[in-house]
């Protein structure tokens, strides 16, 4: 991975998709910063939130704290630099097409930005002018003109990033949206359900496990950017079938596939043995203690990468999965995004687990801790 050096302006708002993993809209997105020397600092982590002129206009001091209080686990961070896409607010400033101006619908997006910014002040952050994006147009909160937002996605360092690999989809939508089935590959599945026991569904969870800890591993290394997964092993995907519907063995496997858990470390599953695998699973999931060591149960930071890569894989097993294991799939992935932060994705794989079990345990208690601006246990300040 390449350090690359970044200014105020175009050159942010063009990396914002690819710091979220989409190009957002009606949206605020809080990038945080650590100063370094004088005028410079590194990028931190970032904060998106949903924000129309209505969302705006409602804001008040507990909707505020809701709303930053993620910001409270940015380690050094003393900078934030808003950037707000919208697109009342781009008409506004460039005076596009006063036919289709939204006066009203500015004014209180930028009466809630300066709400928000004079929030973040109070908190003790410096607050670096805001930006903002719509209507293929970008420029500084305040100043009159924009430039052509083609311009953002022509910087050094959001060229820099593609050519590493990285990809920012056009919505959320897109960005969430499952992979499409391959024919054959669920054939496969299919025909190979009724021959695979617990035994053979374990041993290939065991080695998915495996894999995902030496992705992990690469990626947190940087040395490598590990080429997209491909197609599921069969067996593992069975595996999901059988263990996710059941409440003990679904612990088990959200242990095994965090990439976190004390019982499954990197390695315990190096010298794990698949003959025997299910059992040796199933006594270190019951162990006393170990509920409280699952990822966003556990005060110990989580390995983010190895969060990242699971959450890769089972998005990949979402074609194939049979209907009484979605739910419990969609749930494990809210899960996983919420030990993660990243709320948004939480909340929408919560949704999605409950459309087809509104009574899921695991799935109300993700989106309960969404909608309350809860983050877990290991991003919790005193």
């Amino acid at each position: 991975m390449h350090t690359y050096t970044l200014t105020h302006g175009p050159g942010l708002i063009g990396l914002v998709p690819h710091l979220i993993g989409y190009l957002p809209q009606d949206s605020l997105v809080l990038v945080t910063a650590q100063s370094t020397a004088l005028g410079s600092g590194a990028l931190g982590a970032s904060l998106r939130m949903d924000f129309d002129h209505e969302r705006a206009a409602r804001l008040d001091e507990a909707a505020l704290e809701t709303m930053l209080r993620p910001l409270d686990l940015a380690d050094g961070a003393d900078t934030v630099f808003p950037v707000l896409f919208s697109a009342p607010v781009a008409v506004h400033h460039t005076g596009l097409d006063a036919l289709t101006a939204d006066t009203a619908a500015a004014r209180a997006l930028l009466d809630g930005l300066s709400f928000v910014c004079d929030g973040l002040a109070a908190r003790g952050f410096d607050v670096v002018q805001p930006l903002w994006a719509g209507e293929e147009m970008c420029g500084r909160v305040g100043e009159h003109g924009g430039t052509p937002l083609a311009r953002a996605r022509e910087t050094p360092a959001v060229v820099g990033m593609i050519a590493e690999g990285s990809r920012a989809a056009e919505s959320f939508e897109d960005c969430v949206r499952a992979p499409e089935a391959r024919p054959a590959h669920a054939a496969e599945i299919e025909r190979l359900r009724a021959g695979t026991d617990d035994e053979e569904a374990a041993r290939a969870l065991l080695r998915t496990a495996r894999t995902l800890t030496e992705r992990a591993q690469r990626r947190a290394e940087a040395h490598e950017r590990p080429e997209p997964f491909a197609l599921p092993e069969p067996a593992a995907v069975l595996a999901l079938d059988r263990f996710l519907p059941r409440l003990p063995d679904r612990d088990w496997v959200q242990m095994l596939l965090s990439g976190d858990h004390p019982g499954f470390s990197a390695a315990a599953l190096a010298e794990a043995e698949e003959d025997g695998f299910l059992a040796h699973a199933r006594r270190a999931g019951a162990l006393p203690g170990a509920a409280q060591e699952l990822v966003g149960f556990c005060p110990r930071p989580p390995r983010l990468w190895a969060l990242a890569e699971a959450v890769d894989w089972l998005r990949g097993c979402l074609p194939y999965i049979g209907a009484e294991a979605r739910p419990g799939l969609c749930a494990l992935l809210a899960w996983f995004e919420w030990s993660r932060v990243r709320m948004r994705f939480a909340e929408h794989y919560a949704l999605a687990a409950l459309e087809t079990d509104g009574d899921h345990r695991l799935a109300q208690l993700v989106l309960r801790a969404v909608r309350a601006g809860l983050p877990p246990v290991w991003a919790q300040r005193e």
